[in-house]
């Protein structure tokens, strides 16, 4: 009865999609898995690049630094370099990835943002800073 009621609703193309992916089930759940756990290593990559650009804003600014021109020693690519071990990135609302590339972090976290972050907040939780 429910089965009926739900292939009326469906429409026949409706059907046909249902038909194929009862078919073939196993594997779009497969890929769908898979984008899920890129996408979460995605965000924890993220978020270990953004604590490391904290980090380094607040060991660059040092009290002197009026814009984020003049952070000391701030470098996506260093940074990058440093704290990514994955090639992507995505934000935590988001189910878009991205490469990790230094204009690509400029615009999911712009550097006058990070220097605000790291004028309000004290030495990054757990780093020692």
């Amino acid at each position: 009865m429910l089965r009926l009621m739900v292939a009326y609703l469906l429409g026949p193309l409706g059907r046909q999609v249902l038909a194929w992916y009862v078919a073939n089930s196993a594997w779009v759940n497969t890929i769908v898995v898979l984008y899920g756990v890129l996408l979460v290593v995605a965000q924890r990559n993220l978020h270990r690049i953004e604590q490391r650009a904290l980090q380094t804003v607040q060991a660059g600014l040092k009290g002197t630094a009026k814009d984020a021109q003049h952070v000391a020693g701030f470098s996506w690519q260093d940074i990058i370099e440093q704290s990514s071990f994955f090639p992507f990135v995505a934000r935590g609302n988001s189910l878009l990835i991205h490469r990790s590339k230094s204009e690509t972090l400029e615009k999911l976290m712009p550097l006058a943002g990070l220097l605000e972050r790291a004028r309000k907040k004290s030495p990054v939780e757990g780093t020692g800073v």
